[in-house]
C-alpha cells in the first residue's frame, strides 16, 4: 500500500479538480485522503504484525459514508450539502484508488464490504508496500531502503498528476 505522502499528494491532486473547499480545504484534503488508514494505526503501534483482518474502512460504503459526514457538517456551516458530499467522497475515494493499485495483503481491499467481503486489486502494481521492522522500533522500523524508494516511486508518479490536476484547476478558472 502508498505511505501517506503518495496518499497526501494525490488528495490534493483530487482537491485541485473539485470546488474551492474553502480555508480549510489543504488540510481536510490530507486528512480524507488519509483517513482510510485509521484503522491501521493501532496495529502499527502494537508489537503485533500485519494489517488488520478485514479492513472495512477500504470500501465504498465508508466513502459514502464519509462524504455523507462531510456534507452534514459543512450544512451546518451555510454550505450546500451537495458539493461537501461530493467532495469528501471523491478525496476518500482517491485513497481507495491507489490501494487497487498496490500490493495491498491479502489480496487487495474489501471494495464492496458489506455486500460482499470478496477483496480485489487491479492487475497493475505502480506503488510498493510500506514496510515496518518491528525489532528497530516504531519510527526507525519505517525508515529502512524499502520505503525510501517506495516513497520515491510514489512522489514520481502522484507529483505530475497533482502538477497536472493545477494547470487544469488555472484553465477552468
Amino acid at each position: 500500500m502508498p505511505s501517506f505522502v503518495g496518499h497526501s499528494v494525490f488528495g490534493l491532486a483530487i482537491d485541485r479538480l473539485l470546488p474551492r473547499g474553502g480555508k480549510r480545504g489543504f488540510l481536510s484534503a490530507l486528512v480524507l485522503s488519509n483517513a482510510a488508514d485509521l484503522d491501521y494505526f493501532p496495529k502499527l503501534l502494537s508489537e503485533k504484525s500485519g494489517l488488520p483482518p478485514v479492513r472495512t474502512s477500504h470500501s465504498l460504503a465508508w466513502a459514502l459514508g464519509i462524504g455523507t459526514m462531510n456534507g452534514i457538517v459543512s450544512s451546518q456551516t451555510r454550505r450546500r450539502f451537495l458539493p461537501s458530499f461530493v467532495r469528501g467522497a471523491a478525496l476518500y475515494s482517491s485513497h481507495l484508488l491507489l490501494d487497487l493499485l498496490s500490493k495491498e495483503s491479502p489480496g487487495g481491499i474489501p471494495l464492496f464490504w458489506p455486500l460482499t467481503t470478496r477483496r480485489y486489486a487491479l492487475p497493475w502494481t505502480f506503488f510498493v508496500t510500506i514496510r515496518s521492522r518491528r525489532r528497530s522500533g516504531f519510527l526507525k522500523g519505517l525508515l529502512n531502503r524499502n520505503n525510501a524508494y517506495a516513497v520515491k516511486r510514489e512522489l514520481a508518479i502522484t507529483l505530475p498528476t497533482l502538477s497536472m490536476a493545477v494547470l487544469i484547476r488555472r484553465l477552468i478558472d
